[in-house]
């Protein structure tokens, strides 16, 4: 009775901490090979085949199928199959997106696959899209319905298509501004304008366009350009010889003169884009929010957008004083590091000292950006590919503008083009890279499929 008891209680253990099967405990599916270049790759991704054939992803949960796994999958076989590979891997293609179309939900009378939360794929607190997953879908739906002929797959892309016109105010991921639409890569409080996704789900429309002659899509494609253009010299570091992300994550601190006082209300204002509100029980560094106090000081994480550059953002905050109080409120700062995705914290910069007279006062302060300009914060090289370290970003931002470039013979996207290249011939000269165990150059496998 107790090595049953001893093996029940194992098992429950298990459950607990969510240990799971691994790849090895799963039916393998009759799939073929990738090709050569994609091994490595795959392998990095943890991708193992589910039993209808989708790709999925290895997580703490267990083998689960991710959004995007499928396109790449699809374009890689349809690339063999078209070099003279053989008809398996037609076949093949085919396989992943009826698998990756049956889990697809309907949303407006459009398609869209799901990032779920809380099953090991996503950070996300909720349930939501990708334009740049959606973009993908698209184009490869497009390519197996131009090979194939079978209108199933054009059906299916048209309905994927209108996924990428839903507004964000309407859980979507088109951001609607005054010269035209960013596309979301992944929708947020503040929004990102991630500048890979957002080029890339652009290119993926247009080259759908040119396979199916859709007029909705080329159309979508243009209302990307002047944003894009415009938009184009925010992510430029040209201190590190580097490209950005356009909002960030930093704490900002409170130094109370007596214990007891905290923060209990606020919002973050980025000119243009809007008030968002401190979450009062957030704990996603996304999303701003309060953290309880501990003494006299108390964490307030806020999210700022450099997209209104060089205007400030604000924060605003709400106090508990009952009489006058004072508070000496910092900012996180810290260097670049190749190897991290956001600013570390290495010291903090006053923000000023302020005298709360009125009871619950409020304060409205700015951020200036010579206190925040790691916030947005460089593409890292956190990659690894075998046994090395790659900057991934960088590079994607210039093969997506070069071809863009090529597309619609845009100066602004041929001058960032060649800026951006420039500053990789800069890296091994430069300390903040040398002196990293980092790989500086592009890996072999990353490129721009079309």
């Amino acid at each position: 009775m107790r090595l049953v008891f001893i093996g029940f209680s194992l098992i429950l253990v298990l459950l607990f901490f969510g240990i799971t099967k691994s790849v090895d405990d799963y039916p393998k599916p009759n799939m073929p090979p990738p090709s050569e270049d994609r091994k490595q790759v795959y392998e990095a991704y943890k991708l193992a085949y589910l039993p209808d054939g989708y790709p999925g992803k290895m997580t703490d949960q267990g083998l689960v199928a991710h959004p995007i796994y499928g396109p790449h999958v699809i374009r890689d076989f349809l690339r063999l199959y078209e070099n003279g590979g053989g008809e398996i891997y037609l076949e093949a293609s085919e396989r992943v997106a009826r698998a990756g179309i049956a889990r697809m939900d309907n949303l407006s009378g459009s398609l869209v696959f799901m990032y779920r939360a809380g099953n090991g794929i996503s950070t996300k607190k909720d349930d939501h899209y990708s334009a740049l997953t959606q973009a993908q879908w698209l184009y490869v739906l497009g390519m197996l319905w131009k090979i194939t002929g079978n209108n199933y797959y054009l059906d299916s892309a048209e309905k994927v298509l209108l996924s990428l016109k839903i507004p964000v105010e309407q859980g979507g991921v088109a951001k609607t501004l005054h010269d035209g639409i960013a596309l979301e890569e992944w929708p947020s409080q503040v929004p990102s304008y991630i500048l890979n996704g957002w080029t890339t789900a652009v290119l993926n429309i247009y080259w759908y366009s040119q396979l199916t002659g859709s007029k909705a899509a080329i159309d979508l494609f243009n209302q990307n350009i002047a944003p894009l253009e415009r938009m184009l010299g925010l992510y430029d570091v040209e201190s590190l010889a580097n490209t950005r992300q356009l909002t960030g994550f930093v704490y900002i601190r409170t130094n109370f003169n007596e214990k007891k006082l905290e923060v209990t209300d606020g919002s973050v204002i980025v000119p243009g884009e809007g008030e968002y509100k401190l979450d009062l029980k957030g704990k996603d560094r996304w999303r701003s929010h309060l953290n309880k106090p501990k003494g006299k000081r108390q964490l307030i994480n806020v999210v700022l957008s450099r997209v209104p550059y060089p205007e400030v953002n604000k924060v605003e905050l709400v106090f508990n004083n009952k009489s006058p109080a004072v508070v000496n409120l910092e900012i996180a700062n810290g260097d670049y590091s190749p190897l991290s995705t956001s600013m570390p914290t290495k010291d903090w910069l006053d923000l000023g000292t302020y005298n709360l007279i009125e009871p619950n006062a409020r304060l409205i302060i700015d951020i200036p950006w010579e206190k925040a300009e790691l916030v947005a914060y460089p593409t890292n090289f956190k990659k690894k590919y075998g046994d090395e370290f790659y900057n991934a970003y960088h590079f994607i931002h210039i093969m997506n503008l070069q071809k863009l470039a090529e597309i619609t013979n845009s100066q602004v996207f041929y001058q960032y083009t060649k800026k951006w290249e420039s500053y990789v011939e800069k890296w091994p000269s430069m300390h903040v890279y040398s002196t990293h165990d980092i790989n500086l150059t592009k890996y072999s496998a990353l490129k721009v499929d079309k």
